[in-house]
Order: structure tokens, then C-alpha cells, then sequence
């Protein structure tokens, strides 16, 4: 299963998404399905699996979802499913949203229906509902809602605005961010700007690590509201904490340190309550 191709990690995959592609093309076996939730697969990928005899399946070709309103409750969504299993068209509606981006919940039912295995679709609809990845669109209740994500690339930070977008916040949007200087910075901000009123920026204690100063400066490029900057991750969030209403979010993203920072934090504020 290859999820995306993005660029990140370039140190060690290459500098293109083609090169990036190649790499992780690695993981394809002779003869074997391949499932590709990248809709715009470089050539490299594609190549290797035809060098393989590996059972393409890309995603808006043999499998795709759309998420839709549930007819039954009242401003809710749901989404579909379609795809192949075993060589048979096969789909599932109205199935619940996951805690996980819809476009790997997708590419996981497509790997699922390759193995050679029923499994019923209740078990489908249970693991969706239970399935969730610390740090990656991670919902905490304290009291006013916080999301933590690790998102560090521009298609992450992507994926997040959208899904934040669906969440229909009816407060501000406040952001807590910390990220290591060797990525796309400029990249993963920009998307978030539109959304964000307030900027809570960290140092990390990392020395790969972005300065909060510097981080400042990038946002006041890209006309972002107003930014803060802390030395420690538990001086932003405490500030913060102060600051929001119940009707706003939170936003802890960027690296790992700062969501682990936050994570660890908030769940350390949720036992003093």
C-alpha cells in the first residue's frame, strides 16, 4: 500500500516525487496488488509496478469514496466506497466517518479487499469508528475542543485545513505550531492561514528545530494574524489555555515534539480538572 507522494523526508528519498516515487515503489512485490491512494502517481511508480507484473490499483481508477450528508441525521456525513475485490466490483454506503483522513480509510478498505478473507461489513463499520493514530487528527475535550495533528508537509497541512473546514467550528481557530527547520514551512502555513486567527509559536528542543522567531517572520510574510512566541511548548499552550472560549479550536501541529509536547500537557491539565 502506498498512500501518498509527497515531498517530504528528501534527505533520504530524493529531492522530486519522482525520485521520492521510486523509492517508495520498493515495497511492490512481483504479481502482488499494489494500492496507490495517490490519484496523480509519478511515472516512476507506475513504471515499477509494470516492471513487476504488480496489480496497479489507483485510486479514481479501480477504487474511489464521496462523502455525503446522511439522510437520517440531521447535519451529519457519511461517505461511500467503491472499488474491486478479487477482480468483482464491490461497494459500501453510508459508512462511518474515521478519525483518520478519508482518503487512507479508502486506500485501507481496497488493500482489505485483496486479502482472501470475509470479513463482514459490521466489522468494516466497528474498525472505522474505532481505528485512530495518536498525533494524527487526534480529538481532545478539555474544555474547549483541540485537534492535534503532525502535520509537517504541504499536503498534510492540506488534508488538515480541509478537514478542519468540515468541522464547522463556530468560534476562533487558535494554533499552536512548532516545526523543524529542514522542511517546507512556508508550504505547510500557508494553507492554514485563512483559518487561523491566533499564532502560538514554539521553540523545539531539537536542534533541527525552526526558531518561534523565525516562524513569526514567515507568517508575517504570508499576512497571517496575530502571532506569539514561546521558548517551551508548555508556555504556549498555558497562554493559550487562558485565552479561547468553548466555541474555539485548537490547533497543535507540526512536528512530532510539539504534538507529543501538547498531547503531553493538555493530558496532564485534564487531571488537574
Amino acid at each position: 500500500v502506498l498512500t501518498t507522494v509527497a515531498l517530504d523526508h528528501q534527505d533520504w528519498l530524493g529531492e522530486t516525487r519522482e525520485e521520492i516515487g521510486a523509492e517508495k515503489a520498493g515495497i511492490f512485490r512481483a504479481g502482488a496488488p499494489a494500492v496507490c491512494g495517490e490519484t496523480d502517481l509519478p511515472l516512476t511508480v507506475i513504471n515499477h509496478a509494470q516492471a513487476l507484473s504488480a496489480k496497479l490499483m489507483r485510486r479514481g481508477e479501480v477504487y474511489d469514496f464521496i462523502k455525503h450528508a446522511d439522510a437520517s441525521v440531521a447535519g451529519a456525513q457519511v461517505w461511500d466506497w467503491q472499488g474491486s475485490c478479487r477482480g468483482e466490483p464491490v461497494s459500501l454506503q453510508n459508512l462511518p466517518l474515521p478519525s483518520l483522513p478519508l482518503v487512507n480509510a479508502a486506500t485501507a478498505l481496497q488493500a482489505l479487499h485483496q486479502l482472501n478473507i470475509d470479513i463482514p461489513e459490521s466489522a468494516i463499520r466497528e474498525g472505522l469508528l474505532k481505528a485512530n493514530l495518536p498525533g494524527r487528527y487526534q480529538r481532545l475535550e478539555h474544555p474547549v475542543p483541540m485537534l492535534l495533528d503532525v502535520a509537517h508537509n504541504p499536503a498534510a497541512a492540506e488534508h488538515l485545513v480541509t478537514y478542519v473546514e468540515s468541522l464547522d467550528v463556530e468560534g476562533d481557530i487558535h494554533a499552536i505550531v512548532g516545526i523543524y527547520e529542514d522542511k517546507d514551512i512556508d508550504g505547510v502555513l500557508a494553507p492554514l492561514v485563512r483559518l487561523v486567527k491566533t499564532w502560538h509559536l514554539t521553540d523545539l528542543d531539537e536542534g533541527r528545530a525552526e526558531t518561534a522567531q523565525n516562524l513569526a517572520c514567515r507568517l508575517a510574510e504570508h499576512h497571517a494574524g496575530k502571532t506569539s512566541t514561546y521558548a517551551k511548548i508548555s508556555e504556549a499552550a498555558k497562554t493559550l489555555e487562558s485565552l479561547v472560549s468553548e466555541n474555539d479550536l485548537i490547533l497543535i501541529l507540526g512536528s512530532f515534539p510539539v504534538v507529543a509536547g501538547g498531547l503531553e500537557y493538555f493530558d496532564k491539565s485534564l487531571d488537574r480538572v
